[in-house]
């Protein structure tokens, strides 16, 4: 997801950290995004430290929106395999039902984060997962 560290000495990096999880992203396209900008741009502790924490979020929520702000698409979103009740042998959820839930975790992430293209990808993904294709 993120560019290789170290292919550019002159690429400066802020770390992200959510989750307990750090990862090292390139401040030029982190810049893409309208809050990330603000918060690397002024006076506030992040731009000094170059760390930004997020809480309340998962880290996998997080590397969505990070990939996005990367690539202007979530194409691991399919593949991710998200713990589920299902999975772990309790019938209160499935795969589908833990896809839903991540999605709508995502959307208020773009919400805050101020991403209305991730929204309506967001609800294209959740229309595709809610109404399947009828097969004849």
């Amino acid at each position: 997801m993120t560019l290789e560290p170290g292919l550019d000495v002159s690429v400066t990096f802020t770390n992200i950290v959510t989750d307990g999880v750090e990862v090292p992203c390139h401040r030029a396209i982190l810049s893409r995004n309208p809050v990330l900008r603000t918060t690397m741009t002024s006076g506030m502790r992040e731009a000094q430290s170059k760390i930004v924490e997020v809480r309340d979020v998962s880290s996998t929520t997080f590397r969505f929106l990070l990939e996005f702000i990367y690539t202007g698409a979530i194409p691991s979103f399919h593949n991710v395999n998200i713990k589920t009740a299902a999975n772990e042998g309790d019938d209160r959820g499935d795969m589908s039902a833990a896809k839903q839930e991540q999605l709508f975790e995502l959307v208020d992430l773009a919400t805050m984060y101020q991403e209305p293209s991730l929204i309506s990808l967001c609800d294209t993904l959740l229309f595709e997962l809610l109404c399947p294709p009828v097969n004849d």
